[in-house]
């Protein structure tokens, strides 16, 4: 199981892959997917994801499933966030959602070319590509980058809350 989800995460870094994603690709043909099979992909991608450096996020959806992504990977943050949006209805799971308007992978990697209607959440400077740069930053030990990229993530996040953010808003190095 971990050696199946490691290849898809190795042969593609820069997307991001929904639980139900990475179900598909290990148990090809399932008709019914159980609790026991989100629970044991969940597992293994866990451990997997620990190993190669990526991170995971829930879903802002029904079922706050899980989506991992590189987090070293600006195009791959950016399908996390995509994957994770409940506006973008990927994957959702939901039967009152009508197929027509739940997106593809596809679609929403479109989304985030340059000039199309979400590339501004991966432009340079914006909060994703900084976050990417922070991490790079740490694992290249790279300490001065990364207390500089940490610094203007957390006066952002200050002046958004005006000075008093909730208090794991702010990011503090990783050990």
């Amino acid at each position: 199981m971990e050696q199946a989800i490691e290849a898809v995460f190795v042969a593609e870094p820069d997307d991001a892959h929904t639980t139900e994603d990475l179900i598909d690709r290990v148990f090809p043909g399932l008709n019914a997917v159980e609790k026991k099979h989100r629970v044991t992909v969940i597992r293994a991608a866990k451990k997997v994801s620990m190993r190669l450096g990526w991170r995971w996020e829930r879903k802002r959806t029904l079922g706050k499933g899980l989506v991992f992504f590189n987090r070293y990977s600006l195009m791959s943050y950016g399908m996390m966030m995509q994957k994770s949006e409940s506006y973008n209805l990927y994957r959702t799971g939901d039967p009152r959602m009508p197929l027509r308007a739940q997106k593809s992978a596809e679609e929403l990697r479109r989304r985030l070319e340059p000039g199309e209607r979400d590339h501004g959440y991966i432009a340079e400077g914006s909060y994703a590509w900084r976050r990417v740069q922070l991490w790079i930053a740490e694992r290249d030990g790279d300490t001065e980058t990364a207390d500089k990229i940490r610094n203007e993530i957390n006066a952002v996040t200050t002046a958004l809350f005006r000075g008093s953010p909730p208090p794991d808003t702010l990011l503090e190095p990783e050990t």
